[in-house]
């Protein structure tokens, strides 16, 4: 049984959230919308789950911890695994905490995650994708969410184009020389982010002076996102000769998804062959201590019933030594 004693608190550093930011840009439109959440919500988890991953790699270096990364996960296929210890694959399940009353909670005792749920999506359960001694690990990230937020720390605003458009979901195609122009009356440097020909990730940053048409410098088959540092005050045009008709980006479409971090909790590992015999079902709507309720059927354990992670810590060791997996 898992103890308040076993889990782990981690520092939060900003390069989690910048390298989250850019990995939830360049991925969302290649991501299963399983709890049907805005776009600006999606990011928020995605950026909050690379977090995640970042501080559980930094310490298992930090610990001198063996682990092997199974290939960098590229972007059009988010849901590969790319950790794996002790000769096991990692699905890591973090859960962003960002309600100010569990976040002070959480803060004051860690032992108030014991009564939340390790959570696994009952349709991700299911599948093959992982096999029985396969490892879950468990955790929180804590963030403010909201407004609120956003005075403490930098801004990184984004807007994705319509992805029927500007996805080339039907036919790919280079979408032209692209062309960018702010009708705000001071400069303005945009991100772009898309696709190429071979369907490698491509970006670039455009200065952009008052009502000036600057063209990209890229040749992008796809644009899956634009951001910029702060909100503009004016509209922001996207021209592509492929398309025609330019799209039109309002002041209001802009999205703050900088996740303004404040510590990461490692709270526990198990293979999924136990977590299958000791699970339970708990179906969409259900309130658990770390949401309000559940957007889809899950299979749930108490997060006392993991093993402490000290202890997968050992195991790596030992399997790196040659004694015997996990």
């Amino acid at each position: 049984m898992l103890t308040a004693s076993d889990i782990l608190l981690l520092p939060y550093d900003p390069q989690f959230s910048r390298a989250g930011v850019q990995y939830a840009c360049e991925s969302l439109h290649f991501t299963y919308n399983r709890m049907g959440l805005d776009i600006p919500r999606r990011m928020t988890k995605i950026v909050a789950g690379i977090a995640f991953e970042m501080g559980m790699r930094r310490w298992l270096e930090t610990e001198g911890i063996p682990y092997n990364r199974l290939g960098a996960t590229p972007f059009t296929q988010p849901d590969l695994f790319d950790l794996a210890l002790g000769g096991r694959r990692c699905d890591l399940k973090s859960y962003l905490i960002y309600n100010d009353k569990n976040i002070a909670a959480l803060h004051a005792d860690a032992g108030w995650a014991l009564e939340a749920e390790a959570l696994v999506p009952d349709d991700q359960f299911s599948s093959d994708r992982m096999n029985e001694h396969d490892l879950y690990v468990f955790g929180f990230v804590t963030a403010p969410r909201g407004d609120a937020a956003a005075p403490r720390g930098p801004g990184y605003f984004v807007h994705t184009p319509p992805a029927a458009q500007w996805a080339n979901i039907l036919h790919w195609q280079s979408l032209g020389p692209l062309a960018l122009e702010s009708n705000a009356d001071r400069p303005l440097t945009v991100e772009i982010g898309g696709q190429d020909s071979t369907h490698a990730a491509v970006r670039e940053r455009l200065p952009l002076p008052p009502r000036t048409r600057v063209p990209a410098q890229r040749d992008y088959f796809t644009v899956l996102y634009l951001a910029v540092p702060r909100p503009p005050q004016a509209q922001l045009g996207l021209h592509s000769p492929a398309l025609g008709k330019p799209h039109i980006v309002e002041p209001k479409h802009w999205s703050n998804v900088w996740l303004n971090g404040q510590r990461l909790y490692l709270c526990g590992w198990i293979n999924k062959h136990d977590f299958r015999r000791d699970c339970r079902l708990l179906v969409a709507g259900t309130p658990v201590r770390q949401y309000p309720r559940l957007a889809t059927d899950n299979r749930a354990l108490p997060m006392s019933h993991l093993r402490p992670m000290r202890e997968l810590a050992e195991l790596a060791r030992q399997h790196a030594a040659g004694q015997r997996g996990v």
